[in-house]
């Protein structure tokens, strides 16, 4: 380490650069007055040319990955390889990244709490004579809103297209991620109004993202990769402020943070098992109100008890479109809750009575679109081709969200 370390300050470029240097010596650098390595072929080892007591050896590279490779492509499971480790990069480069990155492999390891399980009480302080001691409130279990995510489909011709068609595939896949994204919105939506914890859904990309430019939508023209694949979560949403809590302010002043899991999240080992026991899958009814005929209140108080199903889950069909307040009553009004898990079918329709005050919708909107990323990178002959941008802005709201007036 102190030959490499020795690189560092010569502004020789960054890490891996003296790390080379340090092996190769002059073949790295053309410089005669460093050594040069000494091979061992029958042992595949290689002495390093600035620190000849360090020996370099090599492993198969399918043994190895990066976030690129075991997200995109997916080269583990091509060849069916055991990983001896990941380099969580190529994703997004925070370390927020790196650890929903983890977190959606199942390899990061949080706090029994992160997973549902309830903590130790708290432990009552022993109060001086005459004085009434505080009381300890036990921490609120983990409530979470999950829901389903109509995925668009690809013929097989898809994951064949060319360099030449590379535009295709971004137009493509910006169309697929809006979809997704705005069927999302309901689900954040919902969750605030609920004040829950949000499980997000489980988005596929139809393009990788990148610092530079793409080959049919594929970093360097590599061929593993096929489409469509699980995105990170830096793919389409900001992971930064995603994971450090999103923050929505209404016009009662009232401050609401909303916090996510990772999609995988309930195939977890390590998920309280009554956490899984408790779910109410919300269905809409066949026949929902038209346009903006609003649910009446003998629509609600109409429904029947939540049915068991073979499963173990409870499901109820419900009349929408419903508004924030609609959803509670249906979820607080619902036998057998509370409810660890209230599960949406069909977020868009459900919830598209929206907020009930339009000050708050107005609000959430405004906020909203700043927790989506943008997808990158067209090539610089496709940029002035099309006279188009390099990045190209996601967009969370659904289209009649885009059409109204100038929002708060």
């Amino acid at each position: 380490f102190k030959d490499w370390l020795y690189w560092f300050p010569k502004k020789i470029g960054h890490d891996q650069d003296g790390l080379n240097i340090v092996v190769r010596g002059v073949y790295r650098t053309g410089d005669t007055t460093l050594p040069t390595p000494k091979y061992n072929d029958s042992e595949r080892i290689i002495w390093a040319a600035t620190s000849n007591n360090t020996a370099v050896s090599l492993l198969a590279v399918k043994g190895w990955g990066n976030a690129y490779t075991y997200i995109a492509g997916q080269v583990h499971k091509l060849y069916n390889s055991t990983l001896y480790e990941t380099h969580w990069v190529w994703t997004g480069g925070s370390p927020e990244c790196k650890v929903q990155n983890m977190r959606d492999a199942m390899t990061y390891m949080d706090s029994p709490e992160y997973y549902g399980h309830t903590p130790a009480p708290p432990l009552i302080p022993v109060a001086a004579p005459g004085v009434v001691p505080t009381p300890q409130h036990a921490p609120k279990p983990l409530m979470l809103l999950t829901m389903d995510l109509d995925i668009p489909q690809v013929d097989a011709s898809y994951n064949k297209l060319r360099f030449n068609d590379t535009e295709v595939m971004v137009q493509t896949h910006i169309r697929a991620a809006n979809y997704q994204l705005q069927q999302a919105y309901w689900g954040i939506l919902a969750t605030v109004a609920l004040d829950r914890v949000y499980v997000l859904p489980g988005f596929q990309c139809f393009c990788t993202k990148n610092w530079y430019m793409t080959q049919s939508c594929r970093i360097n023209g590599e061929k593993h990769t096929q489409f469509p694949f699980m995105c990170a979560l830096g793919d389409l949403l900001r992971a930064k402020k995603i994971l450090t809590g999103m923050q929505f302010v209404f016009s009662s002043s009232r401050n609401h943070e909303l916090h996510v899991r990772e999609y995988p999240f309930l195939s977890n080992p390590h998920v309280a098992a009554d956490l899984k026991a408790s779910k109410l899958v919300l269905q809409p009814m066949a026949k929902g109100n038209t346009g903006t005929v609003p649910v009446t209140d003998a629509q609600l108080n109409g429904l029947v008890a939540p049915v068991r199903q073979a499963d173990g889950t409870h499901s109820l069909d419900v009349p929408w479109p419903l508004n924030s307040e609609q959803l509670k009553q249906v979820v607080d009004q619902a036998a057998g809750g509370p409810w660890r898990i209230v599960h949406l079918s069909n977020a868009s329709r459900i919830m598209g009575g929206g907020f009930k005050e339009s000050s708050d919708w107005a609000a959430f909107d405004g906020k909203i679109n700043t927790y989506v990323t943008y997808w990158c990178c067209r090539s610089p002959a496709d940029q002035k081709a099309l006279n188009g941008s390099e990045r190209i802005q996601f967009q969370i709201l659904p289209p009649a969200r885009i059409l109204l007036p100038a929002r708060v």
